[in-house]
């Protein structure tokens, strides 16, 4: 690592947000705000496209913005949501128009003149797709959806994204228009096309009790020739004997051909083109709506040049921004995104935006896509899942400092070679066998709690980690007593409520216990299929999956998720009650029984910590302390962030280099160093040593 580079990082690493074009400005305002971004360190954005263009006769909304924003999103979001997506069916937007694109060459020519990074978000409002909803109306291109009745319904709010038609039009009306009139800044001033909460359920209709299918013309007859037997609808919604096979292949076919259909698409014409394809994709969080919306989310991820996330409103916490971050990881790719402050409410301080990007630094994101920048907050816009943290806002004044924090800790975290030390198997085909579309899915339910409770777990042991699919645990090669992944390297593997394990990855755990890796079962063994044999044959136990609480028949996760300021606090300090067992195996395997799921109890740290040979972190509230592992060279970098309000202090091992978050200085340091709340530290060591 070039140490000279931190007083002063590239400008690639800068704060890239959201700018909203929600009115069709002139050249001077245009001006105007590029060079106030640049003033304040912003040397990037992406032309967002927004609500508003069009000023069609839109009330203004009668909800107050309670400050907190999370009220905000079911009251004042939603109805603007579904005016603007009915109101463009019938009126006329100047998006995609000569109005549009006369704006779009003035503000890439100022851009240019100032050597600023832009890039390209690719639809007006979201989800991506629709071309400003030119797509979704023309015939055969509608989003379909198979109901538990039988009848297959279109829905004219989206496209179907399993057939390749719909994207090609999209593209046609989207990314060949700008290549046409920009092509000479492509790969140069246009960096990216940003592609946004991409879904197999729309939006309106994901959060309901109990979902339709996706679904398209030709998927019956693809699925048997895939599997060859036929596919019975009923069973993705109603648990009949071998419902959870028909499952697991469904959303197979369904993944692979969203994938392929969408995202591959979109990144094969980006690499054409020169460059890259970005972006996140809706319902990221584990559970449910996940599975409902994505399919497999790891393998969308992976179609993308810069995989990402959304983090909206204040709240913090869940182990999802591990998920992109794992897969770039797995990639070999540098960055990590994250769209982050959107629906916080005007009440958003500089304070919570400090909070909020050091818990998404320390868990792999280093990439900060503020949401938003607002062009204009005149009439109806300022209520566009606020707040603008533009020129808008108290704190713009101090918005320089910001901007160069996030910058230094973005080109510090894409640096050198993640260095996890355990991973973490995210069962996707377990998830597939239980989904029903319900949300009161008591495994898939109990299998998101699993996954949230040991990313707390591990984090108050101070362990980085990476969350693997099935296909990346394939793709790691065995050696004596670890598992290795590209340039990392792990010393144990957990697996975390999975259910259902496919036959070519319980092969490859059996040759990981030959060579003597670590492999520690959570809560339940996997019992679908011939994996209840395999399970007795290990462990010489019948696996039986207990669940002595009736909280997992809720979507309480999906709850806190939305009320609780910090979700990784609340199940640290008020886990669930359960008692946890530890199982054997003649291989060397362990098996930590639960009777109700591996919480986030001080026993559960205790446990885990002796199970993995882990040192208790020596200080003060460690437990409140999150490490994140880069190897540089032939330095170790540790970015340490303090996830909760109370002081804590940590001692530091032998003598290692503190870096000024700040100023890019560095000073020595050794022994005891406090962190205030919510505060980041970041330390470089020559040699390897334990924090």
């Amino acid at each position: 690592m070039n140490l000279k580079n931190l007083k002063n990082p590239p400008k690639e690493y800068t704060v890239f947000p959201f700018w909203f074009i929600n009115e069709l400005a002139d050249r001077r305002t245009l001006e105007e705000q590029l060079r106030e971004m640049k003033r304040k360190g912003v040397y990037g954005f992406f032309i967002h496209p927004r609500r508003g263009l069009e000023v069609p006769p839109v009330k203004e909304p009668r909800v107050p913005i309670p400050p907190s924003g999370t009220l905000f999103m079911g009251l004042v979001g939603a109805r603007l949501d579904r005016y603007f997506t009915e109101a463009r069916k019938r009126v006329e937007v100047p998006y995609l128009k000569e109005e549009w694109w006369r704006l779009v060459s003035d503000i890439l020519e100022i851009a240019e003149k100032e050597g600023m990074l832009v890039g390209i978000y690719d639809e007006l409002d979201w989800p991506s797709g629709t071309a400003g909803m030119r797509v979704c109306g023309e015939p055969g291109m509608q989003m379909e959806y198979l109901e538990p009745d039988g009848r297959v319904i279109r829905d004219d709010n989206y496209i179907d994204l399993l057939k390749p038609s719909p994207v090609r039009e999209f593209l046609r009306l989207t990314h060949e228009q700008y290549w046409k009139r920009f092509r000479r800044l492509f790969g140069r001033t246009i960096r990216s096309f940003f592609t946004d909460e991409v879904t197999l359920v729309h939006h309106f209709r994901m959060v309901s009790a109990v979902s339709p299918a996706p679904w398209t013309r030709g998927l019956e007859a693809e699925f048997r020739r895939r599997y060859g037997y036929p596919l019975d609808a009923k069973a993705l919604w109603h648990g009949t004997r071998d419902a959870w096979r028909v499952r697991v292949d469904y959303w197979k076919l369904v993944t692979e051909l969203y994938t392929k259909n969408y995202h591959a698409r979109l990144r094969e014409w980006c690499e054409r083109h020169g460059v890259l394809y970005v972006g996140h994709v809706l319902a990221e969080e584990p559970g449910p709506l996940q599975v409902r919306c994505q399919g497999n989310l790891f393998e969308v991820l992976r179609q993308m040049h810069v995989p990402g996330i959304d983090h909206l409103t204040k709240k913090q916490g869940g182990c999802f921004p591990r998920i992109a971050a794992s897969v770039a990881h797995y990639k070999g790719t540098q960055r990590v995104l994250c769209e982050v402050f959107g629906a916080s409410g005007w009440g958003l301080t500089m304070g919570d935006m400090y909070r909020l990007v050091n818990w998404l630094f320390v868990n792999g994101i280093n990439m900060i896509v503020p949401h938003a920048f607002y062009l204009s907050t005149r009439g109806f816009r300022k209520h566009d899942y606020p707040p603008s943290q533009f020129y808008q806002a108290p704190y713009w004044a101090e918005y320089g400092r910001f901007a160069e924090y996030v910058r230094r800790c973005s080109y510090l975290l894409s640096q050198g070679v993640h260095q996890p030390e355990v991973a973490v198997l995210y069962p996707v085909e377990s998830f597939f066998a239980h989904h029903d579309f319900s949300l009161l899915n008591k495994y898939q339910n109990a299998m998101a709690a699993e996954l949230e409770n040991l990313h707390v777990l591990l984090g108050c042991l101070h362990l980085d980690y990476e969350l693997l699919d099935e296909r990346m645990l394939l793709d790691c090669r065995i050696g004596r007593g670890e598992l290795r992944l590209g340039q990392e390297r792990y010393s144990a593997l957990l697996i975390p409520a999975a259910s259902y394990l496919p036959e070519e990855v319980r092969e490859h755990l059996e040759r990981c216990m030959d060579r003597r890796v670590r492999l520690i079962f959570t809560s339940w063994l996997p019992f679908l299929g011939k994996c209840r044999e395999w399970s007795r044959k290990v462990f010489g136990l019948e696996p039986r999956p207990q669940m002595l609480l009736a909280h997992h028949k809720l979507p309480w996760l999906t709850l806190y998720q939305w009320i609780m300021p910090n979700l990784e606090y609340i199940l640290m300090k008020f886990p669930f009650p359960s008692v946890s067992r530890v199982h054997l195996s003649p291989q060397g395997a362990v098996y930590i029984r639960t009777s109700s799921g591996l919480t986030a109890s001080r026993a559960n740290r205790r446990l885990l910590r002796k199970l993995l040979g882990r040192e208790k972190p020596r200080g003060r509230r460690t437990e409140h302390l999150r490490v994140h592992r880069r190897l540089v060279g032939r330095q170790e970098l540790r970015f340490v962030a303090n996830i909760w309000r109370d002081r804590a202090t940590l001692r530091v091992q032998g003598p290692a280099r503190e870096v000024d978050l700040f100023t890019g200085e560095l000073r020595e340091v050794e022994g005891e160093v406090r962190f205030g709340p919510y505060q980041a530290r970041c330390f470089l060591k020559k040699v390897s040593g334990s924090c």
